[in-house]
């Protein structure tokens, strides 16, 4: 028995005059495959630029915002390299040769006078680690210098040099910008600086780490 599907696909055998009915039956079914290929063509064509569609869609969403707070550690990676990118384009655009790393020590040695790695990372709240490399790099550059503790001789009391002195009193107008700029920042996102003292106080009485290892023990 022939399944319904097929009769529309069956050419019709039509007899001529002249008895060619054979060659008119091949020349219609080629007619037919011409035209279900082209038809198969045009549905390929249009899935693919469906599909390139929702690709394009896809590239162009914000995968940190997307993600919510989920993906809290990219969003404030991403929001430093922002700022820290555009600082140091402020400092090359005013030919000055300096490392945004290097503020935090720099200013403290400013306002303190001098101060041992540890203080400094106490007051900054970092790794001494990170403020040993950042004194390293000072050094380097000839705007720092470590002295030996009256107090402790096993310790460095780190203190500006004339060229260091000279390139703080250089940056005091500049930097006065970036804290205009800073507020007026913070004033227009509804004062995130708020937010950030809750995501530290939160950090404070449960770190990260803490929070994914008891879900994982959890498990």
């Amino acid at each position: 028995m022939q399944h319904p599907a097929a009769g529309a696909l069956t050419v019709p055998r039509q007899e001529t005059h002249d008895g060619k009915s054979e060659m008119l039956g091949q020349e219609q079914g080629l007619a037919w495959f011409r035209f279900l290929k082209v038809d198969v063509l045009v549905c390929v064509g249009a899935y693919i630029n469906v599909n390139l569609k929702n690709i394009e869609v896809m590239s162009k969403q914000d995968y940190s915002r997307v993600a919510g707070g989920a993906a809290i550690g990219a969003r404030l990676r991403r929001l430093s390299e922002s700022l820290d990118g555009d600082s140091a384009r402020v400092y090359a655009a005013l030919g000055i040769s300096f490392e945004q790393r290097w503020f935090g020590v720099l200013n403290q040695l400013a306002i303190k006078g001098s101060a041992t790695v540890g203080e400094l990372a106490t007051t900054l709240r970092i790794t001494h680690v990170s403020v040993s490399q950042t004194r390293q790099s000072l050094e380097k550059s000839g705007i720092v210098t470590s002295e030996s503790d009256p107090e402790d001789a096993r310790k460095k009391k780190i203190k500006l040099t004339a060229a260091g002195k000279k390139l703080v009193a250089k940056l005091q107008p500049v930097w006065a910008a970036f804290d205009e700029a800073a507020l007026e920042l913070n004033a227009e996102a509804g004062n995130v600086v708020a937010s950030l003292n809750k995501l530290d106080d939160a950090l404070e009485r449960q770190s990260i780490f803490d929070r994914i290892m008891n879900r994982i023990g959890e498990q």
